[in-house]
């Protein structure tokens, strides 16, 4: 009898394994639907290399983008696709400019768009972006769509750059170089300052000082856990790497006394930076790589340069350890062409698009399924058919909606393509989670998350062993009709 039990549980694991297979090979993962060229850098206005495209939050036919001519000179637009309108974005009027100016002072550079995440009560569209106005200088600005005159947030002569909208609207947390090296910076009620026009009301915080770099600042979508690629030597080696670090908001007082929570630099000689949680806020990834990002080509587009991706889980807020999610792969997704906002998460957290770097296929788009990797530990991919070529920069739209929306740069002849289209299929379905920070902080804690897997293997081998067992109990199922059920606690749903 117990040789039979462990002959069901085998049958009952291969027939799991069977129906995850079936079930995977006949649907339909990825569905490219309405590609359509936006726009190209053949057009005299975009003369340039067309970079970081950023949708609107709340209207996927609003959609920014810089077009870089120089390091120096980047102009900043945005598109509205369904009025048929474009807006340049500049930090200041240059008007004034005259002959004896530089070109830079007349032209300017604009970049690293953010838009603000809430939608605000006097009706306009607000986003905050770096420009160098007139002075060359490089600041925070912030804006709304049609306003003539942005209103300069910062006014430090050191660099200022990368900032990014907490989900609440009212904190924007940005890098500088004023401190040193650079460090993170947080400017605080913006409500205020928005409500007001006046930059003043904005209070400066300084919440990094370490002797290295921060960089790469990412909210959780909570709204009180800030992660940030930080640049540090151990205390007890030579080793300098980049990991990723955090700050939470809800224990300041721990921060004060001891500084950022390091989340990762465990391996030496390796670097995590670029951190992207996950839409519903359960995962966090990033890249991954032997090269420091100072060596690296971050701004996109057909390089040299590969990195690597990886994922993991942030226990909860009493106890915020990280844990990565391994596979039976080293990584979870290798020879990623690397960008600066990091790896891109599709809507429902469930799969994460990039930039395949294998030159004989044309930097293939690439999906990969988060959710058979933390299932199985097996790597699951599969290409994003677009018939473009020299691919770059995807960018995902974070709304609960479907189609999912995605905009990408391809390269045709000598010109920048700026790309939009519709992604449907098993791979991107609709999300049904909007975890807003009570919720994400007393969310349920589930017997199988994070957990290895092998271990899951063994729930869903346990589960089939069961259904077989019952079938084995029915009238007709089997000789032996009274052969027990094994005892099984904590068993998750069956997979589907």
């Amino acid at each position: 009898m117990k040789s039979n039990r462990y002959i069901v549980f085998l049958i009952g694991f291969l027939l799991s394994e069977l129906f995850g297979f079936v079930q995977s090979g006949f649907s339909q993962n990825i569905i490219v639907q309405n590609l359509r060229k936006i726009l190209d850098s053949s057009d005299s206005k975009f003369l340039g290399r067309i970079v970081s495209p950023v949708f609107y939050p709340y209207n996927s036919d609003i959609i920014a983008f810089s077009v870089s001519r120089s390091a120096e000179e980047k102009m900043l637009f945005i598109k509205d696709l369904r009025a048929d309108k474009l807006y340049q974005i500049k930090s200041e009027s240059t008007e004034e400019a005259n002959e004896e100016d530089s070109w830079l002072k007349m032209a300017g550079s604009n970049e690293q768009l953010d838009w603000r995440p809430v939608k605000s009560n006097d009706g306009n569209i607000w986003f905050v972006f770096v420009g160098s106005g007139n002075t060359a200088n490089i600041d925070i600005y912030l804006g709304y769509i049609g306003m003539e005159s942005p209103i300069r947030l910062t006014t430090d002569e050191a660099v200022d750059s990368s900032p990014k909208w907490s989900p609440d609207g009212n904190k924007i947390a940005f890098v500088s170089s004023r401190s040193g090296d650079g460090d993170i910076y947080l400017l605080e009620n913006i409500n205020k300052a928005i409500s007001s026009k006046n930059p003043n009301n904005a209070k400066l915080r300084q919440l990094t000082s370490n002797k290295g770099q921060d960089r790469d600042p990412a909210w959780h979508p909570g709204g009180n856990i800030l992660v940030f690629s930080e640049y540090k030597q151990e205390e007890t080696t030579e080793v300098i790497n980049f990991g990723i670090s955090m700050y939470d908001f809800k224990d300041e007082k721990f921060h004060k006394e001891n500084g950022p929570k390091r989340l990762t630099f465990t391996r030496p000689q390796q670097h995590e930076t670029n951190p992207s949680w996950s839409p519903d806020g359960t995962k966090l990834a990033y890249y991954i790589t032997d090269e420091p990002p100072e060596k690296r080509e971050l701004s996109g587009g057909v390089s040299g340069e590969k990195v690597n991706i990886e994922w993991g889980i942030l226990g909860p807020p009493k106890k915020p350890e990280f844990q990565v999610v391994q596979g039976s792969e080293k990584y979870f997704a290798t020879e990623v062409v690397p960008d600066l906002h990091g790896p891109s998460w599709g809507s429902n957290s469930q799969a994460i698009v990039y930039v395949s770097h294998e030159v004989e296929r044309y930097f293939p788009l690439v999906a990969a399924n988060v959710s058979e990797w933390e299932k199985s530990g097996r790597s699951q991919k599969e290409y994003i058919n677009t018939d473009t070529r020299q691919n770059s920069q995807i960018i995902l739209l974070h709304q609960n909606q479907s189609p999912l929306m995605a905009a990408f740069i391809a390269l045709e002849g000598i010109s920048y393509c700026l790309y939009a289209m519709e992604l449907r299929g098993s791979y991107f379905p609709i999300s049904t989670e909007d975890y807003a920070a009570e919720e994400w902080e007393n969310r349920p804690s589930y017997p199988w998350s994070g957990m290895p897997w092998y271990r899951q293997k063994k729930y869903q081998a346990a589960v089939g062993a069961g259904l077989l067992g019952l079938y084995f109990m029915l009238p007709g199922g089997g000789e032996e009709k009274n052969m027990p059920l094994p005892q099984i606690s904590n068993v998750p749903p069956p997979p589907e």
